[in-house]
Parts: structure tokens; C-alpha cells; sequence
């Protein structure tokens, strides 16, 4: 039986609602609390009548409310698990023109524009999300300023007032933005909702506190140099400090209320799903693994769906949480098994593609047919992801939970696999050689050149002069910024990967250390070593010799 796919599209709907339930809730107890405020500084220090729980009070704590919602539905629009790039000015100029020539030449030469209209409109996409999200932080900021001033401080102009909200809500935009804070960030642990976001309390109101004060100083210089009059009457009243505090203090609320709506929103959506149905059920008997199967396969590899039934395999395949669900895997049939291991190694072994291309230099010369040809080789679908080399560890976090599940699904399968469909599927040598292969190319972009060959072979016939030839991968590091620089950014993020699939490989090793070193030893050719872990295929990345000398050093425990 087939499932809807709108059962998948409900669950980030539903953390949309909770969200908003949530915020609600929090934005009117901390609008009463500033209203309380405002009115008693009003009374004490302006001598002014309080209007405190008044009908203002009800009517612009309505208002701000909406303001709020304004807010998160910008939110909504730009919050994503991957990092997308926005469209320049120039890549609008270079894709008419490189559509233009297309157009042209195209029939005659056999290329096909439309990975690359993808590309353009993809970035278009994100652009106008990140223009929407600073017009709806402006609005909000807008009115929530309205709001403040009208409802307990301000009797005469307060939407000439409200000009701070506005400059606070562009100002949290750029920063917003600039921060790359729209990304999911999951947490290393999984924790309650609640204890999730007391933690982010304390960061919360500091952020605040820095982002209230640049609008808040820009705005008053901006309207004492133009408004002359402005400073006779600001000082007449001996009322300038009131007037900044109370600016200060309305930005620092605004923004804070901000902060807290975007750091539960980070809290609701990072937390884990789990799909599956309860257990007990008949669905739990018949078909345990379909949603999960589903939101593997038939989502978008960048979308919060997949990057959450990811988080929720690897959660199922590392601890005891759900054991009955890891031991639903290894079904007669094996065909469940065979389709999670595909769609674990899929980003593994783009990433090594896509690093390859770049350390052979592939991508220089734009020849990204023999890209295009390796990946349907091996069954998959290629997509450009038409970026630079700064957007290769974009998906970083995706690429190590695949990892660790991939390995901890191979370890568990001595154990758990009745029907050794883990071995006679071929999966634990695909999953071997694309760690691998995933691990070689990394170390080569790292800097790292590994000697394998045998410390152990004596004689004439088994030495085999080298000469390394650094000056090609120099002049494509020069052109490619590879090796990667320590203390950059993708050398913190490839250094991460390898470490995390080291770790893999040797969890692996570590459970069949006895297969593995027996079917090293017994063969002289290595071809068993080869058909059982390293698989029959040309490996992604190296050769199979490469692989089975490095899958030796792991047995000796020498990688590191």
C-alpha cells in the first residue's frame, strides 16, 4: 500500500503550528512584562498617566502579535537545512548570455541549457526569499515599534516613533543573513523542547542587546542633525536621556522577542522524528520502514524532510532507542536493507565525485561528462549543484550521518543479519569502498599524501621506483585553492569528514578484523578480499589495490 506524500509535507507544517502556538504564548507574556515597564517609567520620571492593562494596551498587544506573525512567516520562507547561493548581478548578466549562446550553438554541439536555467532560478529563488524575509522583518519591526510607543509611552506620533522599528528590522535582516542563521543547526544531542530553549535564553538576550544599539544611535544622530528643533526641545525638556533609554529599551525588546522566536524555531525543527508507526501496531508488522523509505527517496536531498529521516536512521542504527525498527531492516527479502545503504552512500559518494573532479582538475577544463558518466555508473542520478569549491561541504552534516549509519548498519549486521542479506547484496563492500574511496579524496584535498604500500615486501621484484610528481596538483592547487589552507573554513570541514569516516571504517574493522584479515591472508591475488569488502566495480575514487593496501593499514591500526 502506498503511502500520501502529504503525510511528509504535514510534519513540517505542524512544527510550523507549534511554533507559532509557542511564540504567541511567549510574545504576550513578555508584552504584558513591557508594557508594565513602560507605563511605571512613564509615571515615575515623564509624570505621565500610565495605561497599563488599558484598552491601547489590548488593542497593540494584538497588534504586536500580528507583527510577530508577520515575522515568522518570513522566517518560514527562508529557514533550510543547506546553505543556497543568491544570484549577483553578474550571474544574471553571464546566464541570459550563456543562454543566448545555447540557443545558438547548442543543437549543433549537443548541450543542454536547462541544468543551467535550474541553477539560475534556484539562485533567483533564494534571493527573492531573502528580500521577502528583510521587507517582513522591516513591517514587523515597524509595527511592533507602533505598537510600544502607542499602547503605554507615546500620545502624540508614534509611527513617526516607529522609523526605529523599521532601521532595527533591516538591520536584524543583514545580520540575520550575514550569519547564515536561517540554517539548521542540529544539535550533537537531542534534548526536550524545553531544555533546548532555556539554553539559548542567555545568547538570546545578548544578541539582542548588541543588535538594538546600532539602530538606536543611528536613528537619534539622524534626527537630531536634520531636526534642529528637535534638539531645542529635547533639552528644553531635560528629557534627552528618558528619550534614548526608552528607544534603547523598546529595540532591545523587539529584537529579543526576535531572537527567541528564531531560536525556537531552530529547536522545533532540528528536533527528531521519528518515522515509523507506533509500536504494537499492524503497520509495525507489515511495513515498518515505508515513510522512512519514502522521505529517503522521494524528497529533495537539501529539504528539512530528508535531512530529518537521516537524523532518524542514524539515531536507529547507532543506538538501542528504537531496536526493533534497526532489526526490521534486515528483512528476508533484503531489499529494504540494500535501498537504505544506496541512499546512505548516494552523498558519500557524490562528494567524492564532486572532490575528485576538482583534484584532477576536471572542473577547469568544464569537462563534466565523465563526472556525469562515473555517477550513472554506479546508478545514480547526476545534478549539478552548479556552485564553487566553497559549496562542496555544504551538505557536511547529511555526509556524516550517512556515514556513521552506513557503518554502524555494517557493524550490526554480524550480529542482527539472520539472513545475510548484508553480504550476499553486496552492501558491505560498496559501503567499504565508497569510505574509502570518500577518505582518499578528502586526505588528497587535506594535503595528504599517503604511502600504502607494503612495509613487509623484500626483494628486487617488489620495489617499485616513484618519482611524485607534485607540479599538476600544485598548478590545480593554485587554480583551485587545494591543498586547503589550515584555519579555513573547508579545511576545518574536510579535516571533520575525514576524521568521521576514519571512524567509520574503524568501527567496521574493529566488528570483522577476523573476516577482513582472513580473506587478506588465504588469497594470494587478493580477489576474494576484493569480492567480499571492495566490491567488483572500478571504486569511485583510486584503484583497488590502493583500497585493499589502505583496508591493511586499518587492520594494523595505523590510520589515523
Amino acid at each position: 500500500m502506498a503511502l500520501d506524500p502529504s503525510l511528509l509535507r504535514n510534519i513540517v507544517r505542524r512544527r510550523w503550528l507549534r511554533c507559532a502556538i509557542l511564540c504567541s504564548a511567549i510574545s504576550s507574556f513578555l508584552w504584558l512584562v513591557c508594557v508594565s515597564c513602560l507605563s511605571r517609567f512613564a509615571r515615575w520620571y515623564l509624570h505621565s498617566s500610565g495605561l497599563m492593562l488599558s484598552w491601547r494596551a489590548v488593542g497593540g498587544g494584538v497588534a504586536f502579535l500580528v507583527a510577530q506573525v508577520i515575522f515568522l512567516l518570513g522566517e518560514m520562507v527562508v529557514t533550510a537545512a543547506e546553505d543556497e547561493n543568491s544570484v549577483a548581478v553578474g550571474d544574471i548578466a553571464f546566464g541570459v548570455v550563456k543562454l543566448a549562446w545555447s540557443g545558438i550553438v547548442g543543437s549543433r554541439i549537443n548541450v543542454s541549457p536547462s541544468n543551467d536555467v535550474a541553477v539560475l532560478a534556484r539562485k533567483l529563488q533564494t534571493t527573492a526569499n531573502r528580500f521577502l524575509f528583510t521587507i517582513a522583518c522591516a513591517t514587523a519591526g515597524f509595527l511592533s515599534m507602533a505598537c510600544l510607543r502607542w499602547a503605554s509611552l507615546e500620545e502624540k506620533g508614534p509611527f513617526v516613533k516607529a522609523f526605529h522599528g523599521a532601521v532595527l528590522g533591516l538591520v536584524y535582516a543583514i545580520v540575520h543573513i550575514y550569519r547564515k542563521k536561517m540554517i539548521l543547526s542540529f544539535p550533537i544531542i537531542q534534548r526536550g523542547i524545553f531544555f533546548g530553549f532555556k539554553m539559548g535564553f542567555q545568547e538570546a538576550a545578548w544578541n539582542s542587546l548588541k543588535l538594538s544599539a546600532m539602530p538606536t544611535i543611528f536613528v537619534e544622530m539622524v534626527v537630531l542633525v536634520v531636526n534642529s528643533r528637535a534638539i531645542t526641545v529635547v533639552w528644553s525638556q531635560k528629557a534627552l536621556l528618558a528619550h534614548v533609554t526608552t528607544a534603547l529599551f523598546c529595540d532591545t525588546f523587539i529584537a529579543f522577542c526576535w531572537e527567541l522566536c528564531h531560536h525556537l524555531c531552530q529547536v522545533v525543527h532540528t528536533s527528531r522524528h521519528r518515522f515509523s508507526p507506533s509500536f504494537g501496531t499492524s503497520a509495525a508488522e507489515t511495513t515498518p520502514h515505508d515513510l522512512l523509505l519514502m522521505a529517503l527517496e522521494k524528497t529533495e536531498k537539501n529539504s528539512v524532510i530528508h535531512y530529518l529521516a537521516v537524523l532518524d536512521l542514524c539515531t536507529v542504527s547507532e543506538s538501542n532507542v528504537d531496536a526493533w525498527r534497526r532489526g526490521a531492516l534486515f528483512e528476508e527479502s533484503g531489499e529494504t536493507y540494500q535501498r537504505v545503504i544506496t541512499e546512505c552512500l548516494r552523498p558519500l559518494d557524490m562528494l567524492t565525485m564532486q572532490l575528485a573532479s576538482y583534484v584532477n582538475g576536471s572542473y577547469i577544463d568544464g569537462d563534466k561528462d565523465i563526472l556525469k558518466h562515473q555517477m550513472q555508473s554506479h546508478g545514480y542520478s547526476w545534478k549539478s549543484k552548479g556552485g564553487s569549491i566553497d559549496q562542496i561541504f555544504k551538505d557536511l552534516q547529511l555526509c556524516s550521518w550517512c556515514a556513521r549509519s552506513a557503518a554502524a548498519l555494517t557493524s550490526c549486521s554480524k550480529n542482527e543479519d539472520m539472513y545475510g542479506v548484508a553480504q550476499l547484496r553486496g552492501c558491505n563492500s560498496a559501503v567499504v569502498s565508497s569510505l574509502l574511496s570518500c577518505l582518499l579524496v578528502t586526505e588528497v584535498s587535506l594535503g595528504r599524501r599517503r604511502n600504502t604500500q607494503y612495509l613487509n615486501l623484500i626483494g628486487p621484484n617488489n620495489i617499485r621506483w616513484t618519482v611524485p610528481s607534485r607540479g599538476m596538483f600544485e598548478d590545480i592547487g593554485i587554480r583551485h585553492h587545494l591543498p586547503f589552507k589550515k584555519k579555513t573554513a573547508l579545511h576545518k570541514k574536510a579535516y571533520a569528514m575525514a576524521d568521521i569516516i576514519c571512524i567509520s571504517l574503524y568501527q567496521i574493522v574493529n566488528v570483522f578484523k577476523d573476516e577482513i584479515a582472513s580473506s587478506i591472508s588465504t588469497s594470494k591475488s587478493s580477489s576474494l578480499a576484493e569480492r567480499d569488502w571492495l566490491g567488483n566495480s572500478k571504486p569511485l575514487y583510486e584503484s583497488h589495490e590502493t583500497h585493499l593496501q589502505m583496508l591493511s593499514l586499518f587492520l594494523e591500526f595505523k590510520v589515523n
